[in-house]
């Protein structure tokens, strides 16, 4: 189910990011924080890497540099 995997991508991510890097007063596990920082990547409005006018959604993600699946 596709809202699982997004659940365990964030999840894969949260574990490996402390959020008080980026701000002292965030909480160290803040999945809320990875999960708009992906929105980010992908929003057409911002980095615009990944989104359905980008690529062939129907297809498996060829881009394999994306640090999510790395390690």
């Amino acid at each position: 189910m596709p809202g699982d995997l997004a659940a365990e991508i964030i999840e894969r991510l949260v574990s490996k990011i402390d959020a008080r890097e980026f701000n002292p007063c965030y909480p160290a596990n803040f999945p809320r924080f990875v999960q708009h920082a992906i929105w980010r990547f992908c929003a057409e409005a911002r980095l615009n890497r990944c989104n359905g006018h980008r690529i062939d959604d129907r297809l498996a993600c060829a881009q394999a540099d994306y640090p999510v699946f790395t390690g």
